[in-house]
């Protein structure tokens, strides 16, 4: 692997169906994700968005093609090793992000630091603390999820997401559902991640979002693509209307 290797790369892939596993929802998928590109994959719903992420985040494999992770085939490693390229990419998914309701707050952002380095939620209570107040949620650690809005909510699914550094964060449709008076925060706190967060040990890193709708994201972002009728698209960034070749790969 290069110094200058992509994060992720699908190259020839074809995206798996969630309800067919054996069906594609998304065909000819070459993709590269460098340090500090903030990507906007727009799609209608049902497009197979969320199902590119999952595949890129190492969750399900493709259904043909190749997946790496920080250079490394993915299906070809052994799967310790597998295990340690996915904690390097965090996911905020969908809907609420998948929170635990008989968790706290706290608790589901230390949730995956317990799992993962095997310590008990009062070891991983200082990085919590930390997520917490960079977050905007310290005054609700004690709270259930599920008493706090949508809005909220997106939030923890995102502490908990950055909770074990990631170099790479991917978050799907963050916007759907969320107050508008949100957006202005959620802008600035990605693009302070990108810089170099004190949250990542100051370390860049790479943003992707999937959205249905691109406009929110189109000052933020510096890479564009696309799914429309089961295609993938890479978008010229200047226009975001176009397609341009395909990337090229490290």
């Amino acid at each position: 692997m290069t110094a200058t290797a992509a994060r992720i790369e699908l190259r020839g892939a074809d995206i798996a169906s969630a309800e067919n596993p054996g069906k594609a929802v998304v065909v000819g998928v070459d993709w590269a994700v460098h340090t500090g590109e903030f990507w906007v994959i727009s799609g209608s719903t049902w497009s197979g968005k969320s199902r590119l992420l999952e595949t890129a985040a190492g969750l399900t494999p493709p259904l043909r093609g190749t997946h790496l992770l920080f250079g490394q085939p993915l299906a070809k490693v052994p799967a310790d090793i597998a295990a340690a390229l996915r904690r390097r990419v965090g996911l905020v998914f969908p809907d609420g992000g998948r929170l635990f309701p008989r968790l706290t707050v706290a608790q589901n952002i230390g949730l995956p630091i317990c799992y993962h380095r095997e310590c008990t939620l009062d070891d991983a209570a200082p990085r919590v603390e930390q997520l917490l107040a960079e977050t905007g949620l310290a005054a609700y650690a004690n709270w259930p999820p599920m008493g706090l809005n949508r809005s909220y909510r997106q939030r923890i699914a995102l502490a908990r997401a950055l909770a074990m550094q990631p170099e790479v964060l991917l978050l799907d449709n963050p916007f759907s559902g969320l107050d508008v008076g949100h957006f202005a925060w959620w802008l600035e706190f990605l693009g302070a991640l990108l810089s170099g967060h004190p949250l990542l040990g100051g370390t860049q890193i790479s943003v992707v979002v999937a959205t249905d709708d691109v406009r929110p994201w189109r000052s933020a972002a510096n890479r564009f693509a696309t799914i429309k009728d089961s295609r993938w698209a890479v978008l010229d960034a200047t226009s975001e209307t176009g397609p341009t070749s395909n990337p090229k790969f490290s």
